[in-house]
């Protein structure tokens, strides 16, 4: 499964609706985006902390509510053409995708609240099937499973450390996923092997190759046949996979 990191962000403004579109256009299996609770409690679409990187906003996106995020320009910093690109809701991703396309939703915000929103919506719009959420925040997403165990979790797996060989990264990881009871571990390439991938899968776990854009990384990806990979090289890695499909 191939999943455009934030839409197709390589000619579209990152976390928009027409991001998203063209993602799932091109073939994309699946899309990544960020979630955050505004002032109001409101789900927002939108990586940063802060507002003004992707957009005419200023400010943290908590301390501002729907009105305001819905009143910033997203577009013109990629591009003048797309001077009308808004701010989305996850709920206008979900009701204009709904179950046409998969959803790695990283959560960025804090609390219970914004967490039982998050799984609510889900549920509304019974995308269980296609969603898997994520964060640096792991006992977060952990509390998501015991709220609703069948919820589809993935666990950041952190680089390998200078002073680590591959074993030592991958017992660490492994211990890290069983304890959390985690679905799918999101890992750098220098750790995966073939060896490690038939493990995590006979305990029922999918591998996913983090970060792949060079070439030659997601060669090593499909090589490894890994269950998804992120990247934001889409039409690459689309055309890379299909001269992998018959090997």
């Amino acid at each position: 499964m191939i999943i455009a990191h934030r839409g197709k962000n390589e000619f579209f403004p990152e976390n928009t609706l027409i991001s998203f579109q063209e993602a799932i256009r091109t073939g994309a299996d699946g899309v990544e985006l960020d979630v955050q609770f505004t002032k109001d409690k409101e789900l927002v679409v939108h990586h940063d902390y802060l507002l003004g990187n992707t957009n005419n906003g200023e400010g943290f996106v908590f301390n501002k509510d729907l009105s305001y995020i819905k009143s910033l320009d997203a577009g013109s910093w990629f591009d003048t053409k797309f001077v009308n690109e808004r701010i989305p809701t996850l709920n206008e991703v979900f009701q204009n995708f709904g179950d046409a396309i998969n959803y790695e939703v990283e959560l960025k915000a804090f609390d219970s609240e914004f967490l039982h929103s998050v799984l609510s919506l889900i549920e509304k719009y019974d995308l269980f099937d296609q969603v898997e959420i994520t964060s640096s925040n792991q006992p977060l997403i952990i509390a998501a499973k015991k709220i609703i165990p069948r919820i589809k979790l993935g666990i950041f797996i952190a680089a390998k450390q200078s002073w680590m060989d591959t074993e030592i990264a991958q017992k660490i990881a492994t211990s890290q996923v069983i304890m959390g009871n985690f679905d799918v571990a999101h890992c750098p390439l220098e750790i995966i092997t073939k060896e490690w991938i038939d493990y995590l899968h006979s305990i029922k776990v999918k591998v996913h190759a983090a970060n792949c854009d060079k070439t030659d990384d997601l060669k090593t990806a499909f090589k490894f046949r890994v269950d998804q990979l992120s990247t934001n090289k889409l039409e690459k890695a689309l055309a890379l996979r299909k001269s992998f499909l018959w090997k």
